[in-house]
């Protein structure tokens, strides 16, 4: 039986005619896609705390930053790098460009594009992880690169599916403006607020403990955390999706 586009609406599971285009779209209300995005905002704040401290003050998420950095390094503060700051910017330039083209490829499939371009930077958070073992070999700038194309295809994903405050690398500054701006406004959107602010506490908790994990263990521990917690929230959203259930469900009827 063909299942009719008002009924595949109804599922967050959807099939390839949930699009994340509309604004009223049913996938960007599931409670679990904003829990993963909320893991991954963590993720954000801690590998940029670990870039920063441990790979000359530079950011693998935040390009702002990066920029901010870069104009700085012109004036020859020894503490900084440029290179550092270009390598990081192409890695994210690179992600987000991926991200992109995943999108355009696999939107039309709704949770299934989510899954896989969260995979793909996971991919890119265990290969930097590698790279960062091997980093007396290598040097810097590979692992920071790869981390920050990991973080491009992230927040490419983040701000393709646009579910308001929630885009994983925040612009503080707006953020806390909107907050503020909205909480003037009687009848305002009191959970886009609670999404912002749970944002905001998540990357900064996400700094906190990456920039303790780089102190004191080093960036291969901080990062290969970072990597875990991806993994580990991409898994608990793929077991929380209707399918997988109804697939595990039949299985286990089947045995």
């Amino acid at each position: 039986m063909r299942v009719q586009p008002a009924e595949a609406a109804r599922s967050p599971a959807g099939g390839s005619s949930l699009r994340f285009g509309a604004a009223d779209n049913p996938l960007r209300t599931y409670g679990p896609l904003h829990v993963l995005l909320i893991a991954l905002t963590w993720v954000t704040g801690l590998l940029d705390a670990v870039t920063y401290l441990d790979f000359g003050h530079v950011f693998a998420a935040n390009m702002t930053g990066n920029f901010i950095l870069l104009g700085i390094s012109v004036l020859g503060v020894e503490s900084l790098s440029a290179t550092a700051s270009l390598a990081a910017v192409a890695g994210f330039l690179i992600g987000v460009g991926a991200g992109g083209h995943l999108a355009r490829w696999l939107q039309p499939r709704g949770q299934r594009w989510v899954i896989v371009s969260v995979c793909t930077a996971l991919g890119l958070l265990l290969a930097a992880l590698l790279a960062t073992a091997y980093r007396p070999v290598l040097g810097d700038y590979p692992p920071l690169a790869l981390l920050a194309s990991g973080m491009g295809v992230i927040n490419a994903t983040a701000n393709r599916i646009g579910i308001p405050g929630l885009t994983t690398t925040l612009v503080i500054t707006t953020t806390l403006t909107n907050l503020t701006s909205g909480v003037q406004v009687p009848g305002g959107d009191t959970r886009k607020r609670m999404r912002q602010l749970s944002a905001v506490a998540a990357i900064v908790l996400g700094a906190i403990v990456g920039g303790a994990l780089v102190l004191r263990f080093g960036a291969v521990i901080a990062i290969g955390t970072g990597a875990a917690v991806v993994l580990v929230a991409t898994g608990t959203y793929v077991f929380t999706l209707p399918g997988t259930r109804s697939l595990l469900n039949g299985r286990a009827a089947a045995q």
